[in-house]
């Protein structure tokens, strides 16, 4: 995990033109407790924030949580998948 932190802090300082995006789903296996956790602590993102995407995701089915290069998006990915959120990577158009 420890590489993938140095990774963030490596590509938290650089600014990128957003071409893909972070999809969560809604699931019937996450409770909204876990998936607000997880937001928060790997998002960066403080619980009002996570209870928010967790209340779209749970309503709409699924919610824009993170864009960024394909990448990055990559790594983010992987770990919440390792958390259990169900999540996939679209590519953004840009107009």
């Amino acid at each position: 995990m420890k590489d993938k932190a140095q990774f963030f802090d490596a590509n938290s300082r650089n600014t990128y033109k957003a071409s893909h995006s972070i999809i969560l789903y809604n699931d019937s296996l996450n409770t909204f407790d876990h998936v607000m956790k997880t937001l928060a602590d790997l998002l960066e993102m403080d619980l009002v924030q996570a209870e928010q995407i967790a209340t779209l995701v749970h309503y709409k089915g699924s919610c824009d949580i993170k864009s960024g290069p394909f990448e990055v998006m990559e790594v983010y990915k992987e770990i919440l998948e390792e958390k259990g959120l169900t999540v996939s990577i679209e590519e953004k158009i840009n107009v």
